[in-house]
């Protein structure tokens, strides 16, 4: 007979000899993960390198497609690209092609000048007059043009069998969302600030057109401006100041500049952003979506609600000190605590609608009370 001994040890090798195993695997997997996506990265970043290089050896920094070949914006996008599509030959007469090209150059060399070392967006022309674009503009179908497009970034690194989809079409990105700008019927000055400030907002990054003049009608109207103000304030100060008192002049400016500096006035002047938008359906926007950006009106909402805000709880520290008295306004207990009870109402609402605003910016505010629009 045939004595067979398990040993407990032996069954317990055996299956840490799985787990290493299956854990063996995984780590294959991760590390087969970790270099793919540092591969999509590093070609990723080689493209906008070639980007790059491309748009600051092109005229105007506005890349020229050819051959109907616009590979070189294929594959996974970090960056916006503008596409204008457009034709200069003399033989299909469009003056609006011709004047957007001083357009579109205007508002590429004012992008590039303030942000040259950014990659957020680069600009594609395709001209009809080289004829081997011809496939593009039927790949589109076409009856009119030009066409200005801005495709947002894809951000899609990571589906195999899309990124290899726009890795291998190159007209690829033409298949992709976009938005359309429409020129204004306007002076091309005010062509190029609408084009400028319409991709400022978009991007989320200012662009400064420099004015034709040079800025000498804004150096000289600010200069006469804050001479005037100097004028006015030497000889009528003093004599304002000590009718009024030093004290609450003093209070009411230091309150105006502390509402200016934290409501965001600086910011919007200084960005040049518009002081309030219109949607498609052209309903006013009170309230820009993103926390990077806000409109001129914007700051005044918010300084409003500081300024309410600190009023109310100043109210709210009078109420509690207030001694009541038959012969003063407030000449009951029960009175001052329903003016107490509705101060803090009021406070609890603006506080709220405070937040609101932040959360309209950033939908994932932690510290909000009511959501009140």
């Amino acid at each position: 007979m045939t004595l067979h001994i398990s040993h407990p040890y032996t069954a317990v090798y055996v299956k840490s000899q799985v787990s290493i195993s299956r854990s063996h695997r995984i780590m294959l997997v991760f590390r087969a993960l970790a270099l793919f996506c540092a591969s999509m990265a590093f070609v990723g970043a080689t493209v906008v390198s070639s980007l790059r290089e491309s748009a600051l050896n092109s005229p105007n920094f506005i890349i020229e497609a050819t051959n109907s070949d616009l590979s070189l914006f294929s594959g996974p996008r970090s960056y916006y690209t503008l596409l204008i599509l457009t034709s200069t030959d003399p033989r299909h007469e469009c003056e609006l092609c011709l004047l957007l090209e001083n357009i579109v150059a205007k508002v590429s060399r004012s992008y590039f000048r303030d942000h040259f070392a950014s990659d957020s967006v680069f600009i594609a022309k395709v001209d009809i007059v080289d004829r081997t674009n011809i496939d593009i503009f039927d790949s589109l179908g076409l009856s009119e043009i030009p066409h200005i497009w801005l495709v947002p970034p894809s951000h899609r690194i990571g589906n195999l069998e899309a990124d290899n989809e726009s890795w291998e079409d190159k007209l690829y990105i033409l298949k992709q969302p976009h938005l359309e700008f429409k020129l204004p019927i306007a002076n091309e000055n005010t062509q190029v600030m609408a084009m400028a400030q319409w991709l400022a907002e978009t991007i989320s990054k200012p662009i400064h057109v420099e004015a034709a003049d040079g800025g000498m009608y804004y150096f000289v109207r600010n200069f006469a401006i804050t001479f005037a103000l100097i004028l006015i304030v030497k000889k009528r100060g003093p004599r304002a100041f000590k009718n009024a008192g030093k004290k609450p002049v003093y209070s009411i400016l230091a309150i105006v500049a502390v509402l200016l500096f934290t409501s965001g006035y600086h910011y919007t002047t200084s960005q040049k952003v518009p002081f309030v938008a219109q949607n498609d359906d052209r309903q006013f926007i009170y309230i820009s979506g993103g926390s990077h950006y806000q409109f001129g009106i914007e700051t005044l909402i918010v300084a409003a609600n500081y300024l309410a805000l600190a009023s109310a709880t100043l109210l709210l520290i009078f109420l509690g000190r207030y001694k009541v008295k038959s012969t003063r306004f407030i000449h009951s207990e029960n009175m001052r605590a329903t003016l107490i009870s509705v101060t803090a109402v009021a406070i609890f609402l603006l506080f709220s609608c405070l937040t609101s605003i932040v959360l309209r910016k950033d939908h994932e505010y932690p510290y909000a009370f009511a959501r009140l629009f």
